[in-house]
């Protein structure tokens, strides 16, 4: 037997049809019957203690909300966890190439002629250095 229809016919709810098919489970199984309606008399006893409407199985759909919403805001921490970690991440990266620095300085008595990666030459006498970011090379 369904605990809808027996809270219907507690309430005065049930149709014709519903009050016979609760009368034939009374007389068929009484000691079943009593049981469920014990818990659906709680059930109204809470409805009027709290002044909601509490049906049976009523609770699944607010508690499937609530994980459902708890869901979607882990998932939104997560993903801007994400975001941040990796824009802090390629930050410290371009901080490292920016910091380390290739330097070349020609012997004494020598002179040294190379091309930049924009195309433009470069000629260092003696004694000279140039220095640029590993990055630029």
């Amino acid at each position: 037997m369904d605990q809808e229809v027996i809270y219907k016919a507690l309430r005065g709810e049930a149709t014709p049809d519903e009050l016979e098919q609760v009368a034939r489970w009374h007389s068929e199984n009484p000691e079943d019957f009593q049981r469920c309606a014990d818990e659906v008399h709680m059930q109204i006893d809470m409805m009027e203690l709290y002044g909601e409407e509490i049906r049976p199985a009523s609770w699944i759909a607010v508690h499937w909300r609530k994980v459902v919403r708890i869901t979607v805001q882990a998932a939104a921490m997560l993903a801007i966890g994400l975001f941040v970690g990796g824009y802090i991440s390629k930050e410290r990266t371009y901080d490292m190439l920016a910091e380390q620095i290739n330097t070349l300085q020609v012997p004494y008595g020598q002179r040294l002629k190379f091309t930049l990666p924009d195309g433009s030459s470069v000629q260092l006498n003696t004694s000279r250095a140039y220095s640029t970011s590993s990055w630029l090379t």
